[in-house]
Order: C-alpha cells, then structure tokens, then sequence
C-alpha cells in the first residue's frame, strides 16, 4: 500500500511561502496582543491570594460577591464548582502582615 505517489518535493524552492506565512502568523499574534492589551497574566506573575473553599451547601455567587466587595475585594474572581460545593477566590494584590 502506498499513501503518497510522488515524495519529491520542492521545499527550498517554497521557503519564501512559508517565510510569509509564519510572518502573517507572528504579526498576527503580536496585533492581537496589542489590541487586548497584552498577556493576561495569572496569579503566579502578578500576585495574589487564591482560596479555595469546600462549603456543606452552595452559597449563591451574589452573595459571596457582596461578601467580598464589603470586605474591600470588588474585583476579586470567583469560580464556583457546584458539583462539588466549592468556590475558588482569587484576589489580586497581598495584604502583608503589619509589624507592630
């Protein structure tokens, strides 16, 4: 069984096309950078604090969300887990320790 009837081909001769080509890709990559206004980083990058909570009965999002912005974290993100009753905040920013 032969999959392919001619195996010579001409890739030196395609070299520019493909220079195009991951020129238009890269471009294309770094636009779109630019017009989200750059990599989203994640915790790790910015810091921050991630909890994740394991709660007996599902507490609505509203709730946790008023909870949150009372408590001086309105832009802190919540992803809730129904299936297993679990909430996982993220808040940018670290509130040290005070020494005193």
């Amino acid at each position: 069984m032969q999959l392919f009837k001619k195996t010579n081909f001409d890739f030196i001769g395609k070299r520019y096309y493909a220079y195009g080509l991951s020129a238009l890709l890269l471009l294309s990559g770094v636009a779109s950078l630019v017009a989200k206004g750059g990599p989203k980083l994640g915790i790790d990058f910015t810091g921050g604090t991630l909890v994740q909570l394991k709660l007996k009965e599902n507490i609505p999002m509203k709730d946790l969300r008023a909870a949150l912005t009372a408590a001086g974290h309105s832009q802190a993100d919540l992803q809730d887990f129904v299936a297993n009753k679990s909430v996982i905040i993220r808040v940018q920013g670290s509130r040290g320790a005070e020494a005193g």
